[in-house]
């Protein structure tokens, strides 16, 4: 995920915790978050929440959507129900 700030900043994965994880949590300035995941062994979608977070105040939030082993997803706003 590159970050393009003229501050610092802090990553948090608020939603989905349990597979994706976020490599760095904080930065100042232009960066990357790079992340991990492990694979998705049930057949539905599921869907991570990452929130940026400038030292403003300011938050970015940015959704990470992992198809299942047989489905693909359709429309987030399924999924975020």
């Amino acid at each position: 995920l590159p970050v393009f700030s003229n501050t610092g900043w802090t990553v948090s994965v608020s939603k989905g915790g349990d597979w994706l994880h976020a490599q760095s949590s904080s930065g100042e300035g232009f960066g990357q978050v790079l992340f991990h995941y492990s694979s998705n062994q049930s057949t539905e979608a599921r869907v991570a929440e990452v929130r940026l977070t400038a030292s403003t105040g300011t938050v970015v939030t940015v959704y990470v959507v992992q198809a299942g082993s047989e489905q693909a997803a359709t429309d987030i706003d399924d999924l975020l129900l």
